[in-house]
């Protein structure tokens, strides 16, 4: 019985430092894998439909482009990309995206992919009490 207990501990510890190592490892990771998004700007979404636009002007080019949802779902109606250099990119998303979810990752067309403003037509459905909030984020 005394031979078991002298085991135990330090396979116990063993175990619990390979659990903490993992888990560290796992959050590294995920912590590296959003440092690629960008927050370009947000707006907030009126319940009987409203029309925003998120100015951009940097320097940088994007390839690709996702907008996040939070405090109420968001119907999107029609999203547009307009470019430094005066191109328009129209976002299909037809759907309901609920708080907290994601758009599908967007690429975003041609070599010069300097945005100037996003352009939003959307609203929160009538029932909700809360405005909804769009973020979006762009990949370099």
């Amino acid at each position: 019985m005394v031979n078991q207990v002298r085991y135990r501990r330090p396979v116990t510890l063993l175990v619990l430092t390979l659990l903490v190592l993992t888990t560290a490892s796992c959050t590294a990771a995920v912590v590296r894998a959003s440092d690629d998004w960008v927050s370009l700007g947000s707006a907030s979404v009126k319940p009987n439909g409203d029309y925003d636009v998120i100015r951009v002007n940097k320097t940088a080019t994007y390839d690709k482009l996702q907008l996040r949802v939070s405090l109420a779902p968001v119907v999107f109606k029609d999203v547009k990309v307009h470019y430094v250099g005066g191109g328009v990119q129209d976002i299909k998303i037809g759907q309901r995206l609920p708080a907290g979810g994601r758009s599908r990752v967007i690429d975003l067309r041609g070599n010069d992919r300097h945005i100037d403003k996003i352009t939003f037509w959307y609203q929160t459905p009538r029932k909700v009490k809360r405005f909804g909030r769009v973020t979006a984020f762009a990949r370099r």
